[in-house]
This record gives structure tokens, C-alpha cells and sequence, in this order.
């Protein structure tokens, strides 16, 4: 359609039906062998109308990321006060249990995030700024707190940590990713063990220069350089249940 219209409750339902029906179907047959005409039948509805809110299943693998990305953000809103290392140690065992339900569909997506000009940018994009975002909030949050501006490249600090021990779990072929668990482990003491030397300079100077490095790149992009799309946008066009 030529322009954008606003979901009502009916439109939202069904966006949420067709997404969740892609869910079923790449766990039930591998997000490779899933087909769109699967998850049509499975969402109950023409295969064209599905196709007028997602051209493919690219489309709504990147929906599903993005889903679990805003529940990720969720869950550190949500989690009970204490030390700053307990709740991001949580964080990150939160983050890779429930990424394993669809791992194939998260691979994919990271997988087409490397190419230049991709939709989903996991540094620059939307996607990373809500994540970021929470992860300062976490720092915040925390019993053992750090001034605003530290919090700041802390929470850059920790997203980059997330991203890197991500991409290790996307090419990680141990039985059940062991070795990412190996590492989350590692990751974490290691935290443990920062934050009480932040009373030395080496170590706050140590995450600002790390956070100067991360913080340009996940920035809100200017009015400009906007052309970024979320995944989002495609609940923004009018999922016609009734046509076809």
C-alpha cells in the first residue's frame, strides 16, 4: 500500500497471529525448511495477505529478534535489587535461555546483520540503543551504583560483552552451546571482580575508553542518517485479513 496506517486491535492481532504462527513453524520444522505457505496455514490466513506485512520470512525472523530483544530490556527492568554483577550475571543467562528456543532463527539474522547496508544493525540500530539503554538502567539499579556518567560506559561496557559472548554462542557447535555456558561463567567473575576496583583510576578509565569506542556507533542516528529501519515499522502497514 502506498501509505502507512496506523494498526487498530483487529490488525494487531493478526500481525501477532502471523508472528507467532513463524514461531511455530521454525521450531516445528527448522526456520530452513519452514516455508511462508507453512506459517499462512498455520496463522490461518491467505498466503497474500501474510505477504502484504512480510515479504518473507527474513521479515519475520527479524520480528521475532526483535521481540525478544524488548523482552530481554523487560527482564532487566524487572529484575529484584542487588549487586550490580548477580543482575547482569542474570541477565546473561536470561538472555541466552530464551535466544536457545530459536537459535536457527537468531543465527540467520545475525548472520545477514554482517552484511554492509543490512536492515537489522546490531550496533547503530534501534536494537542496540534499547539495549544499551537497559543495560545503563541495570547499572543504575543496582545496589552497588555507579555516578551517571560511569553508569553510562558501564552500560556500553556490558553491551559489548553481551554482543561478543552472542556472536561467540551463534558459531559455538558444542552439544548445547557448553562452551558459551564455560564462557558466560568466565565473563561473569570477571565482572565481579571489576567493579570493586573502581576506586583505582585504570579501571573506570579503562571502560570510558571501551564506551568511547562503543557509544558513537549506538547513539540515536540524526534526523539525516534516520533512513535505519526497526522491524517495527512493518506493524505499521495494514495486515488485510479479509482480502484474498
Amino acid at each position: 500500500m502506498g501509505k502507512q496506517i496506523e494498526l487498530n486491535s483487529e490488525a494487531v492481532s493478526a500481525w501477532q497471529n502471523v508472528v507467532n504462527a513463524a514461531m511455530t513453524c521454525f521450531r516445528r520444522s527448522g526456520y530452513a525448511a519452514a516455508t511462508m505457505s507453512d506459517i499462512a496455514a498455520e496463522a490461518g490466513l491467505p498466503l497474500a495477505a501474510v505477504r502484504r506485512c512480510f515479504p518473507g520470512k527474513e521479515a519475520l525472523a527479524l520480528a521475532l529478534v526483535q521481540a525478544k530483544i524488548d523482552e530481554l530490556a523487560a527482564y532487566i527492568d524487572s529484575l529484584a535489587a542487588g549487586a550490580m554483577a548477580d543482575r547482569y550475571s542474570q541477565t546473561l543467562s536470561f538472555a541466552l535461555r530464551t535466544l536457545s528456543q530459536d537459535r536457527d532463527v537468531v543465527t540467520a539474522v545475525f548472520a545477514s546483520a554482517m552484511v554492509d547496508g543490512a536492515e537489522f544493525d546490531l550496533m547503530s540500530g534501534l536494537s542496540a540503543q534499547r539495549l544499551t539503554a537497559a543495560m545503563e538502567r541495570l547499572v543504575l539499579q543496582s545496589d552497588d551504583a555507579l555516578r551517571e556518567q560511569q553508569a553510562r560506559d558501564m552500560g556500553a561496557a556490558l553491551y559489548t560483552a553481551l554482543m561478543l559472548i552472542l556472536v561467540f554462542w551463534c558459531y559455538d557447535r558444542s552439544p548445547g552451546q557448553a562452551v558459551t555456558g564455560d564462557l558466560l561463567g568466565l565473563v561473569c567473575d570477571l565482572f565481579a571482580q571489576v567493579r570493586p576496583l573502581y576506586f583505582l583510576p585504570m579501571a573506570p578509565q579503562a571502560i570510558a575508553r571501551l564506551a568511547a569506542i562503543v557509544q558513537p556507533l549506538t547513539e540515536p542516528a540524526s534526523v539525516g542518517a534516520a533512513a535505519q529501519k526497526d522491524a517495527r515499522d512493518s506493524e505499521h502497514q495494514y495486515l488485510d485479513v479479509h482480502r484474498d
